[in-house]
């Protein structure tokens, strides 16, 4: 039976999803329903929302950047998420004349945090480009405290993705007993780049096999993050998939260009030369 080979490049990671078509449809290729968990509508939407979500933020941040969330001292906390949206507009304002001053532009994804006990946070990934501190981006936030935790090296911040969605669940159900038709998970500017998708039907192969493996031309430049393999049943279609991620190895290409540079620039006959004219 064909099935699809989906391929996602979002800045150092490449996601492959190998998954069947309901187009090609084959009884025999269906997934057992032996210990199978249906999962629901809004595990289902939440999983989907994930992978959205991690596509734009390994595609548009990286080491350097941070994910920050702004809360509320006592007196200032807004008494409606109407008041917190006008507050977040206020602070964007203000980083973009920050930005601006040293002609650079803002990125960012703002998730909106309802807490349990009614609390609000904003939380937000933005870029901090040469020439920003962190502490000008405190004192855009005139509403209390600022926590800001750097993005690490790794390229791959599907945590970070998974915790965000988490976070925005309370504002999602909140906007639903509203009765409101656009029920966002965040906002975003935009600027941003969006991941490539590229789709491939594979017709040749009856089954996709279950490895993870490197295309030719990643070798040597990617590793297989074993953490985020995946395999099951889709609950939509009832076939089986298969998915996993390849990040590219940026400290082993760094010390191979540094390696590469300074071969490049020591010559042996330069020191013979400089012997020579001492001499």
């Amino acid at each position: 039976m064909p099935y699809i080979e989906e391929t996602i490049v979002a800045g150092r990671v490449i996601e492959i999803n190998k998954y069947y078509s309901t187009r090609y449809k084959k009884k025999s290729m269906r997934g057992k329903n032996i210990n199978k968990t249906k999962l629901s509508q809004e595990e289902v939407n939440d999983r989907q929302a994930e992978k959205i979500l991690r596509g734009k933020i390994n595609t548009n941040f990286g080491f350097g950047d941070a994910h920050i969330v702004c809360g509320y001292k006592e007196h200032l906390r807004p008494k409606s998420i109407e008041e917190m949206k006008l507050n977040l507009k206020y602070f964007l304002k203000e980083l973009r004349k920050i930005y601006r001053r040293v002609k650079k532009e803002l990125k960012y994804i703002s998730v909106l945090e309802v807490g349990k006990k009614g609390a609000l946070h904003i939380h937000m990934v933005i870029n901090i480009p040469e020439g920003v501190s962190t502490r000008e981006v405190y004192g855009a936030w005139i509403y209390g405290r600022v926590h800001v935790h750097p993005l690490d090296d790794s390229g791959n911040y599907t945590k970070l993705a998974n915790y965000l969605v988490k976070q925005s669940k309370n504002y999602i159900r909140l906007q639903e007993t509203e009765g409101k038709l656009q029920k966002r998970r965040w906002n975003c500017s935009r600027n941003l780049a969006e991941p490539k998708v590229d789709k491939r039907i594979i017709k040749k192969k009856d089954r996709f096999n279950k490895v993870e493996s490197i295309p030719r031309k990643y070798k040597g430049k990617y590793h297989v993050d074993k953490e985020y393999t995946r395999e099951g049943i889709h609950e939509k279609t009832g076939y089986e998939y298969f998915s996993y991620m390849l990040v590219r190895d940026e400290r082993r290409e760094r010390w191979h260009h540094m390696n590469h540079m300074s071969k490049k620039e020591y010559s042996p006959g330069q020191d013979t030369k400089c012997r020579n004219t001492r001499s």
